[in-house]
């Protein structure tokens, strides 16, 4: 992923790589939805200090499915 890109940009990509709606990345990490939605629009964005980061990269890592997205995520 380029380094210009915002946070709410990088966790978008992810998403649509793997198929997931911002709902089920909120109720993957216990956050309420509206929370994931305004950092999907750049109105908020986790503390790279908050176990919001971890969380949202386990959530991630739990659901990838195949090589394929596994190939995309890292070509991102």
């Amino acid at each position: 992923m380029p380094f210009n890109e915002t946070f709410g940009e990088c966790l978008k990509k992810l998403l649509k790589i793997m198929n997931l709606k911002g709902s089920a990345l909120a109720k993957g990490i216990n956050v309420d939805p509206s929370l994931v939605y305004k950092w999907l629009r750049n109105e908020r964005v986790p503390s790279y200090s908050s176990y919001h980061i971890d969380s949202i990269t386990d959530f991630l890592m739990k659901c990838i499915i195949n090589s394929f997205q596994h190939t995309k995520i890292i070509n991102a």
